[in-house]
């Protein structure tokens, strides 16, 4: 087993302040709903990231938004499969809306995936808690806990099963 160091845990931290970052920026009454739509999906892409990373994992670059997505209910549960859908559908709408056609976006869309982009931020953070909490039961020679391992044996085979070649360990 790999010991993490502080480091490990910096780029997490540095995620989740883009999370914030794009949280508030979603809610920007400044911006048009397609900007808001957009930077609140980016906010969820980052967190489906975070977890990602933190099971030891990145995306092939190749359909890498679509992978990140679909490892969400890998990871946290067999309950987020409708999330992952659901994201799948607000990047493509993003993609039209940023790509193709003004104005695709509308408040209620917007106002949805900001709210779940929330829930979803305080679901990150509680499966991160409670990861680092499983880590420090095991016994580590240092209190720098490892967020990009995984102390579960099978976590590997799950990921794996989204598709062969879709992930490589980092």
């Amino acid at each position: 087993m790999v010991e993490a160091t502080q480091d490990d845990a910096l780029p997490n931290r540095r995620a989740f302040r883009i999370v914030d970052r794009d949280l508030s920026d979603a809610g920007s009454e400044r911006l048009s709903v397609d900007w808001q739509f957009g930077i609140a999906y980016n906010a969820t892409l980052k967190l489906c990231t975070i977890l990602l990373y933190a099971e030891g994992y990145r995306p092939e670059k190749k359909l890498a938004h679509y992978r990140t997505l679909q490892a969400l209910p890998l990871i946290l549960g067999s309950k987020y499969n409708k999330d992952a859908d659901y994201l799948d559908t607000c990047c493509s709408k993003r993609n039209t809306a940023e790509y193709d056609m003004a104005g695709k976006i509308n408040v209620e869309e917007s106002k949805e995936l900001i709210s779940f982009a929330k829930e979803l931020r305080t679901a990150v953070l509680e499966w991160i808690r409670s990861k680092l909490s499983r880590a420090r039961s095991l016994t580590f020679a240092s209190p720098c806990l490892m967020i990009y391992t995984n102390p579960r044996l099978d976590s590997e085979q799950r990921i794996s099963n989204l598709s062969p070649g879709s992930f490589w360990r980092h």
